[in-house]
């Protein structure tokens, strides 16, 4: 249930960075930052896929393998150094952001495979697709918002809006699972709001 909710909670950013970079650096920043929008696009993509595969480097130092995790942490930084060496001479601040996310991706994606071979554990399955299927319609909305000629702040703030509320609703008309509404309930009732399913 962890990983699927990092992965729900990780979609929204990572939809409205790749439809919005330059509108959430004007916003964020300034108008001088409007040239990182390709760089943040990158780190984006980077991002996803370590929300998507949950806490697999705490799993394995609680589990006493922390010696593999500490290899692929140093390993990882390494590559991380060597492809900034290479790829921002060539590409800028857009290597810097190459570099970075193929270093967090693939380190993340190697802890899944440790995790995998040391506890048998395997975060997916196929509830996933309820998520991906809602990402995908609530993304192609906010993909026809992005050309209205609206305010950079409107824009941003708009999109943001508008996903959250088609990816919940897609997610509630898929059918929440007995987890989420449990992880619901729980949320609610840190927030005093009581949800009824």
């Amino acid at each position: 249930m962890g990983t699927k909710w990092n992965f729900y909670l990780g979609l929204c950013p990572f939809v409205v960075l790749m439809l919005f970079p330059r509108e959430t650096l004007i916003v964020l920043f300034g108008a001088d930052y409007e040239a990182g929008q390709t760089a943040l696009m990158i780190l984006a993509v980077g991002q996803l896929i370590n929300s998507a595969t949950g806490s697999n480097g705490p799993l394995l130092v609680m589990t006493g393998h922390q010696k593999p995790w500490l290899w692929l942490s140093a390993s990882a930084l390494v590559a991380n150094i060597v492809l900034c060496f290479i790829l921002i001479p060539l590409f800028g601040i857009a290597g810097a952001a190459i570099g970075t996310s193929i270093t967090v991706g693939g380190m993340n994606l190697l802890a899944v495979y440790l995790a995998m071979r040391y506890e048998r554990v395997w975060p997916y399955d196929q509830r996933y697709f309820k998520g991906i299927a809602a990402g995908m319609i609530a993304a192609l909305c906010v993909f026809g918002f992005k050309f209205l000629p609206l305010p950079p702040f409107v824009l941003l703030f708009g999109g943001t809006l508008i996903f959250l509320i088609i990816f919940f609703l897609g997610l509630y008309l898929l059918h929440f699972d007995a987890e989420d509404f449990l992880l619901l309930s729980l949320i609610g009732t840190r927030l005093g709001v009581r949800f009824s399913f």
